[in-house]
């Protein structure tokens, strides 16, 4: 297997992706999640992120929508959430009732330089505090919260970020949080690098971490995890620093493989990766072993990205955002939005530009209008500081409108 940059083609547009005009609140420094908080079948929304021109007197907001099954989304003003930014969000059922609940992270402007975390319990589609949890120094905040299993007792428990560590909470069964552990050897983590997976396959969630180390050295970690006991183990991931790591399965084997970017030219020299130059791939070999895979596709600095398949060939292709160098250049750098086709396990360069280019931007996607495709939802800013969400809907084998 060969991860490749190249292959770079334009000779016929199978993707057909049109810009759709919706009600959902426009954003920068967001993040979102779709998942169905009402159990009818279809993908609700939830957002999370920074427009300060919104006349309700606040920075930070948090809205919730409800999808008609068709694409079209309505605000539901039923719930009271944090609004934050630099957000991260979660959903999963917590309590064992079927719904899913939701953790908020965050800065909220509104209630002057707030900072903490929330957990929401679903009582029929209408959510509820349950927990508080609030960092100790004011000048940071938590940008990370997950739900994991941390322990194996089928309650789910919970890992964030708070004051640059990373910190697990046990759930006590009765939709509380209280304080567990702190994983050491982690001096500053970084939210985009902290991923919850089973390594071991042993029915609980261990972590990678990508961030600096106690002696200030920037390093990726990988924490073993026994029933709630961390420690970090020997692992084949090189040191990355600031970048995205992201679990995708690229070659259709059930097994959860590895794409890690590293920040590339900002960073000439990282300890163990020798001023890396060029986003990395690991595939999963089973049995805790993962093997780097030969890769030449650039890094995006400050980037996002989102595996999707776009193109309904049951395999998960790359839509990837940031600053990456030219092609074929090898110092000039340019804004791109670059979508990668997966050829069975091959990567190659589909479409450059596929859609507008946002800063501080996430990606995500989801079968919005129910016609079995994926969209694609991106958040970020346009220019300068006007926040964007915009919804592009897949018209696979549709022809363009004229």
């Amino acid at each position: 297997m060969y991860i490749t940059y190249n292959g770079f083609t334009q000779k016929e547009e199978k993707y057909n992706f049109e810009l759709k005009e919706t009600k959902i609140v426009q954003v920068g420094n967001s993040d979102n999640l779709f998942f169905d908080y009402d159990n009818d079948g279809d993908q609700d929304f939830i957002i999370s992120g920074y427009n300060e021109r919104l006349m309700n007197g606040t920075k930070t907001h948090t809205f919730l929508y409800t999808n008609d099954g068709k694409g079209n989304f309505t605000q539901d003003k039923r719930s009271k959430f944090m609004g934050v930014h630099q957000p991260s969000l979660d959903a999963k059922d917590i309590d064992g009732d079927g719904d899913l609940d939701l953790v908020i992270t965050g800065e909220d402007l509104k209630r002057g330089a707030s900072f903490g975390v929330e957990v929401y319990v679903n009582t029929e589609g209408i959510f509820k505090k349950v927990k508080t949890i609030k960092p100790l120094d004011s000048y940071t905040y938590p940008t990370y919260a997950s739900f994991i299993n941390a322990n194996n007792d089928k309650y789910l428990d919970l890992l964030i970020e708070k004051d640059d560590n990373v910190e697990v909470y046990f759930n006590n069964k009765k939709n509380d949080f209280l304080f567990k552990s702190r994983l050491r050897g982690i001096s500053k983590a970084f939210s985009y690098g902290i991923v919850p997976f089973d390594i071991d396959k042993d029915g609980d969630d261990d972590i990678l971490i990508q961030g600096e180390g106690t002696d200030y050295e920037l390093t990726t970690k990988v924490f073993e995890n026994k029933l709630g006991r961390f420690r970090s183990i020997p692992h084949t991931f090189k040191n990355t620093y600031q970048g995205i790591i992201e679990l995708v399965d690229i070659n259709n084997d059930d097994q959860q493989d590895l794409f890690i970017s590293n920040i590339g030219n900002s960073v000439e020299e990282v300890e163990g990766n020798s001023g890396l130059k060029h986003s990395l791939f690991y595939v999963n070999q089973g049995g805790n072993t993962f093997t780097e895979v030969p890769s030449n596709m650039y890094t995006y600095n400050l980037g996002t990205s989102c595996f999707v398949d776009v193109d309904n060939d049951q395999d998960k292709d790359l839509i990837i955002m940031g600053n990456r160098r030219k092609i074929n250049t090898k110092s000039e750098t340019v804004q791109a939005v670059d979508l990668f086709i997966n050829h069975n396990g091959t990567f190659k360069l589909y479409k450059k530009n596929i859609f507008q280019f946002l800063r501080n931007a996430t990606i995500k996607s989801c079968d919005i209008d129910g016609d079995s495709d994926q969209d694609i939802i991106i958040t970020g800013f346009k220019d300068a500081d006007t926040p964007r969400t915009m919804v592009y809907i897949n018209r696979l084998g549709e022809k363009k409108k004229k």
